[in-house]
């Protein structure tokens, strides 16, 4: 590529709102204060399954400054929404399906009488039978007109395999010597998301809706059908947001709702979580390992179980990124698995990082662990033996294409020095730091390998393609683009792609709303591939413009000319002039629209190409456990990522560690509480694999999602090794570690 362009793709410059992010001045949507604002509470359920029998707000409404009280009969337009099926109610109507779903919403002129009067409004309810557990919702009472089954999927590759039969012990298929069988039960733990929380200004056109947001022009799409707008009536502005967006959407259409009918500025502030407790694991997976006596991977058999809560949202869609990489990156010869995707009365899962993925490959390198133990093998040398390459299929027959890491991934975290031992007599290095009560001499020490692949992209034919503006004007450029900016680096890439390609002395990012060109999804570590080609799509649509402009004025062919960092060359080097010069002073826009590489749904079979994309991470954990008392500290963690090609190192570091970090949470997280610096080591990276992704720019690929399920795994192996306990159930609590209940491997 040449010399490195200030500011450029490779370069680090600081995010634009890094400063006000650190110093606590960016405003989250609970802290906006406008003139005659108004305060709005939700009422939510208090219990999983019950029948809705009335709401009375008469005491309620009796305190001073009240305004409202609405419940789903107040609605005017659509009573539900939903990213797959609009099954989820902004307020529950007859019926409730999970703890905490929102019944009503009360305003107020003062926000503390706004939460005195919520709590005095009387729900009656009737009780119902609750499914609690995915492992209840086959035979239990419907949770929904829709079905207990949100999407079920039999997946078959490879040489058939008998009828499993699941009741019986297992014994190794033809051409297997052993067969390793186990149960594995993987919770959810807290989601980073804030809590739900909206602004809702009237205007002239409509409202102007401030709300956290991952998608803007589909939330404005599903909030104008429950208001009975039409999108244009509607500006929804991306919010500041603590973490990912909440997929819950009803904070949105209430204040919106308030706010016409109040004609004042309303928020919505939920401070109190939109979540009841999970009552069961969001996986629940079964699986077969079958291999050979030299190490080979005959055949993997599995039956997988994901909780996807009351409404559809998502979860057939992780459903079949369970699937595609449900027996990880490795060569295996069949494949049988048999994945429902159930609902529960428990509430829809919030955002996590690559959680589905993740899940399924803790329980794969588990496995993988068991193969070695009881072929007396070497784990990793098990791992490279078996590794994926570019004529293995994925259980859904999808070929990974492009460089595949696996092998050099995981040699390069397993050669990385060990850290030293702990100091004798500091208590800050025990489990539990220097409040607990650990000693030196009830510690073992464990390590342990994993490595893992997650699928790229919203896939299975989904196209979300993205559009960007890009205005050029004496050294000034201008980005347009509606993505939703919740930690990833986007505005940051944005920035560094206009310099690098066209090297202007100063970039402005317009502000994101639903009026800006829009940007599609920001999930699955989709942002900068998809976006960021909108953006240098754009970008080299008018470093085009301009060659041919000066093309045509030298009588040459513009093929004869190159941009890159706002110059244009000559393929001689005779020619070396700025871009600058030849605009002359004018402007030039350019909208370009960047859509990724088409994929398909699965058939019948669970077959079909149905990602653009995997990304590969490798990691090694070491960790310290008590194993009286049960606790845990993670002493080191080492990762080793496929990153495609790096925009901003700085960034880049930052988001593999959040994503390791997100791995801890779901060893040794719970549902209420999401991991902090106090609780990781962070993650030290062995190297970074940096070959291309395929069908991207400029080789680039998300890794959002890539850290987390390789970085969890590795911290369970290292835990099995340090105690004998089997770490079966995730989150890891300490009585499953410690006294004469562990259970050997």
């Amino acid at each position: 590529m040449g010399e490195l362009i200030p500011g450029g793709v490779g370069d680090n410059p600081l995010r634009p709102d890094a400063v006000a992010k650190g110093v606590g001045a960016a405003p989250y949507p609970a802290d906006l204060m406008l003139p005659g604002l108004v305060h709005a509470v939700l009422v939510r359920a208090d219990r999983p399954s019950a029948a809705l029998v009335a709401v009375d707000a008469t005491e309620a409404l009796m305190f001073p400054g009240v305004h409202a009280v609405l419940t789903a009969a107040d609605l005017p337009g659509s009573l539900g929404y939903g990213s797959a099926r609009a099954d989820r109610p902004v307020l529950a109507a007859g019926v409730v399906r999970h703890e905490g779903e929102p019944v009503a919403v009360l305003a107020a002129d003062d926000p503390a009488v706004a939460r005195r009067a919520a709590a005095a409004v009387r729900v009656d309810y009737r009780a119902a039978e609750a499914v609690l557990d995915s492992s209840a919702a086959e035979f239990g009472a419907p949770v929904h007109p829709d079905g207990n089954v949100i999407r079920a999927l039999r997946v078959r590759r490879g040489p058939e395999l008998p009828d499993v039969d699941w009741d019986v012990p297992a014994r190794p298929v033809p051409g297997a010597d052993v067969v390793v069988e186990q149960e594995f039960a993987i919770g959810r733990p807290a989601s980073p998301a804030g809590p739900p929380a909206a602004v809702a200004i009237p205007t002239e056109r409509g409202l102007d809706l401030i709300t956290v947001s991952g998608w803007t022009r589909a939330d404005r799409d599903q909030i104008a059908l429950c208001l009975d707008l039409t999108p244009d009536q509607i500006r929804l502005v991306p919010a500041i947001a603590p973490g990912p967006p909440d997929p819950e959407l009803s904070a949105g259409v209430l204040a919106g709702l308030l706010a016409l009918r109040l004609n004042r500025p309303v928020r919505v502030s939920d401070r109190g979580g939109s979540r009841g407790a999970p009552s069961g694991p969001a996986l629940r997976a079964r699986y077969r390992h079958h291999a050979a006596a030299d190490g080979t991977l005959v055949a993997v058999q599995a039956r997988l179980w994901l909780d996807g809560g009351a409404y559809a949202g998502l979860t057939g869609d992780e459903l079949a990124r369970l699937c595609a990489v449900a027996a990880g990156p490795y060569r295996v010869g069949s494949v049988d698995l048999d994945a429902v995707a159930w609902r529960t009365n428990t509430a829809p899962p919030g955002t996590l990082r690559g959680f589905a993925a993740a899940a399924g490959c803790i329980a794969v390198e588990a496995q993988l662990d068991r193969v070695a133990a009881a072929l007396g093998a070497d784990p990793v040398q098990l791992r490279l033996r078996n590794a994926l390459d570019a004529t293995d299929p994925l259980p859904t027959g999808q070929l990974v294409t492009g460089v595949l890491p696996t092998a050099p991934l995981l040699a390069t975290v397993a050669e990385a020095p060990l850290p030293g031992r702990r100091r004798a007599t500091a208590a800050e290095d025990l489990p539990g730091g220097a409040v607990g009560t650990a000693t030196s001499t009830t510690v073992r020490r464990g390590v342990g390998h994993a490595i893992g692949l997650t699928p790229l992209l919203p896939g299975e034919g989904q196209d979300h393609p993205a559009t960007a503006t890009v205005r050029l004007t004496d050294g000034v450029a201008t980005i347009s683009c509606d993505a939703a900016e919740h930690g990833q680096g986007f505005l940051t890439i944005a920035m560094q792609i206009v310099r690098e390609v066209l090297g202007p002395a100063e970039v402005e990012l317009v502000p994101a709303d639903s009026d800006a060109p829009s940007a599609g999804p920001a999930a699955h570590s989709r942002l900068t591939w998809v976006a960021g080609g909108a953006v240098f799509t754009a970008c080299t649509a008018i470093a085009a413009a301009l060659c041919a402009e000066l093309a045509e004025a030298q009588g040459v062919s513009a093929d004869l000319f190159s941009v890159r960092g706002g110059r244009i060359r000559s393929y001689d080097g005779l020619l070396d002039i700025e871009l600058v010069t030849v605009l002359a002073g004018r402007s030039i826009e350019q909208t370009a629209t960047y859509h990724p590489p088409r994929t398909e749904v699965l058939d019948p079979a669970g077959q079909g190409v149905a990602f653009a994309g995997f990304g590969f991470a490798a990691h090694r954990a070491v960790v310290d456990v008590d194993v009286d008392l049960g606790s845990v500290r993670v002493v080191e963690l080492v990762g080793s990522v496929d990153v495609g090609r790096v925009v901003n190192l700085t960034q880049l570091l930052a988001v593999l560690d959040g994503g390791s970090t997100s791995g801890l949470g779901l060893v040794l997280g719970d549902v209420a509480t999401f991991p902090t610096t106090a609780d990781t080591p962070g993650t030290s990276l062995a190297d970074l694999f940096v070959a291309g992704q395929d069908g991207s720019w400029m080789g680039v690929k998300g890794v959002w999602d890539t850290p987390v399920g390789p970085a969890a795994a590795a911290i369970a192996a290292a835990i099995r090794a340090a105690t004998g306990a089997a770490v079966t159930e995730l989150p890891v609590r300490p009585w499953h570690l410690a006294g004469p209940e562990r259970v050997a491997p």
